[in-house]
């Protein structure tokens, strides 16, 4: 019963571990897997919590402050001070030397200071919950490169996997043809030359199965480093890519329609970013008023030579308020010339935001200009799959009859894997074109 409760836990954490390593993704899977496990979306959450906390740095400095001290001195020597002899009835110049003080000294105070007016304060506040804005679409952004990604990398997976889908369908419809054509050449039917004709296109089918496989398993290593996969690791994909491409195939866009730019992530990073410059020019220029701050002070001091001796002098009070105004008379440019920096800064924002949008226009049109042609390019494809699979048949009805000869048979199995190969060449440029068109739409 022991052994057979070992043996029972041993095969149940193997197929556990099995099912772990034969978990299928679909598409949303992978992007969801991917983003949860992008190391630079973690660096971005990060930048969030750091900005959540400058934010509250910055604020602090506006906050009243409360400061507490304790000091306590002993004189060893009692500092002396020199008086005119004449104020004890000495002869004038001549002085007279005197000591003040106790030995010990005993002081607690507290101070509270509080900033009351300062220019530059709130519009830094604002400075700051502006840049947290900004790290925030700036996350948004890097998800979006994941998910563009992913998706790429998905969909190269689908179409390898269908590509060597139909190559070993076209490798077991030649092994049937080949055994039929040598029951032929037995009976009679058929010359050898025929027969050698199908066995080398099935051996070319064989030699290109190696690399069609082997792009399938580089096309999988690529989804695992975009997913943050283990690469030395199993995976497995699930999706109908008919259906997918079916999802794809929309009515023709307009290639003339206008472009929204904010829907694309980095126009508003690069708008908030336009927008803090101009923030930065109303921080430097507030440093111009004055700054107002106030402060109240309290302190007792015990000041005896025998600091137990409670016949000597008790706690002595001192209480202080104020207020504090500073303010620059002259400081030799320096803020006009961060006002002139600013203000190039800003200027060059603007620049960068116009080529962005020149950019993103050219963009959009090329990215519809392909989608539309790659929509005509796979509804030809499949027109010329469907025929070459007609033709491919006809002839391969003609040739087990015996009216047809090997050589048209030949030359129509080679147009139709020619038509298969470009039909999924076709729907994968469709595709690729239909998620550049999103990307560029600011829609994935």
């Amino acid at each position: 019963m022991k052994y057979g409760s070992l043996l029972f836990c041993f095969w149940a954490a193997v197929l556990s571990l099995a099912a772990q390593n034969s978990t299928k993704f679909t598409l949303e899977k992978a992007v969801e897997y991917g983003i949860e496990r992008n190391n630079q979306l973690d660096i971005d959450k990060l930048e969030i919590e750091d900005a959540d906390a400058q934010i509250l740095e910055y604020w602090a400095r506006g906050i009243p402050k409360l400061n507490g001290s304790v000091q306590y001195q002993h004189f060893v020597d009692i500092p002396v001070s020199l008086v005119p002899a004449q104020f004890f009835g000495g002869m004038p110049g001549e002085f007279a030397e005197v000591q003040f003080g106790t030995n010990n000294r005993l002081e607690g105070a507290l101070e509270l200071s509080a900033l009351l007016f300062d220019g530059g304060f709130f519009v830094g506040l604002k400075a700051q919950r502006l840049y947290k804005e900004l790290r925030k679409r700036e996350l948004v952004q890097s998800e979006t490169e994941v998910r563009y990604s992913v998706t790429k990398a998905f969909l190269n997976v689908l179409v390898a996997q269908e590509n060597v889908g139909i190559l070993e369908r076209n490798i077991e419809n030649l092994e049937a043809n080949l055994s039929d054509a040598e029951a032929n050449l037995e009976a009679g039917f058929i010359e050898k030359l025929d027969v050698d004709r199908i066995r080398l296109s099935l051996s070319t089918l064989q030699a290109r199965q190696q690399s069609v496989e082997g792009n399938a398993l580089i096309a999988a290593n690529l989804l695992k480093f975009q997913m943050g996969y283990p690469i030395e690791e199993e995976i497995e994909v699930e999706g109908d890519l008919n259906s997918i491409f079916s999802s794809a195939l929309v009515e023709e866009v307009e290639v003339e329609e206008p472009v929204n730019y904010n829907e694309r992530m980095e126009y508003q990073i690069a708008n908030k970013g336009l927008e803090l410059s101009q923030v930065d020019i109303s921080r430097l220029r507030a440093g111009y008023l004055p700054t107002l701050t106030g402060f109240a002070s309290a302190s007792r001091t015990l000041q005896r030579n025998d600091l137990f001796d409670d016949s000597e002098a008790g706690w002595l009070p001192a209480t202080i308020v104020g207020v504090n105004m500073s303010f620059s008379l002259f400081d030799g440019f320096d803020r006009r010339a961060k006002i002139q920096r600013a203000k190039i800064t800003q200027e060059k924002t603007i620049k960068e935001i116009n080529q962005l949008e020149r950019s993103i226009e050219m963009e959009v049109r090329n990215a519809r200009i392909n989608y539309n042609n790659a929509q005509t390019q796979s509804v030809n494809a499949q027109m010329n799959l469907d025929l070459a699979e007609e033709i491919y048949e006809t002839t391969q009805i003609k040739f087990d009859e015996g009216v047809g000869s090997s050589v048209e048979l030949r030359q129509a199995e080679s147009d139709f894997y020619t038509a298969q190969s470009n039909h999924i060449n076709a729907v994968y440029d469709l595709l690729d074109a239909y998620t550049e068109l999103q990307k560029a739409l600011g829609k994935i």
